[in-house]
């Protein structure tokens, strides 16, 4: 359940920065 909501937090963040321009796969 740990490694699920770390995962979560990671995949917000990423998210978030290919909004701020990063070009998204």
């Amino acid at each position: 359940m740990r490694g699920y909501t770390l995962d979560l937090s990671r995949n917000h963040s990423m998210k978030k920065l290919n909004f701020l321009g990063e070009a998204p796969k």
